[in-house]
């Protein structure tokens, strides 16, 4: 019984770890180095499972606005959002075709790795992958 009770008490331990583990790490090598493969490879998986609702690795306007009938988990201003989502269109799209492929976000992926590899040494420690993290609403990051 004892047994019993130990083995529940970690699986409910273990449950709560795995609900506060937030966003994967995309040091997917832990080798302490973000590069941009791996960067955008987190960009694109991240925000394909949020929205591509069909699986076809693209993303459009319809699944957009699905999601956003849903609460976003990122709270007030993300890319659920309604401002979120239109700011994340004209930042994304960037043909204006309607829809949001894969190389489209790689693209992006680049552009903000780029930027916040301060030290420019082709890889993001801690500090400079804290500075891709788009801004939260009331100015928490």
């Amino acid at each position: 019984m004892q047994k019993l009770l130990i083995a529940g008490a970690l699986f409910l331990l273990a449950s709560a770890a795995l609900a506060q583990a937030g966003p994967p790490n995309p040091d997917t090598d832990h080798d302490g180095k973000v590069t941009l493969a791996e960067f955008k490879a987190i960009q694109v998986k991240g925000l394909l499972r949020r929205m591509d609702t069909d699986r076809d690795g693209k993303i459009t306007h319809a699944e957009a606005d699905s999601v956003a009938r849903q609460p976003p988990p990122e709270g007030p201003g993300g890319p659920g959002d309604g401002p979120g989502r239109d700011r994340m269109w004209q930042h994304l799209d960037t043909n204006s075709d309607g829809v949001i492929t894969t190389s489209e976000i790689e693209t992006s992926a680049q552009a903000r790795f780029a930027a916040a590899d301060a030290n420019k040494d082709g890889w993001l420690n801690a500090q400079e992958l804290l500075a891709t993290r788009p801004p939260r609403p009331g100015g928490r990051n």
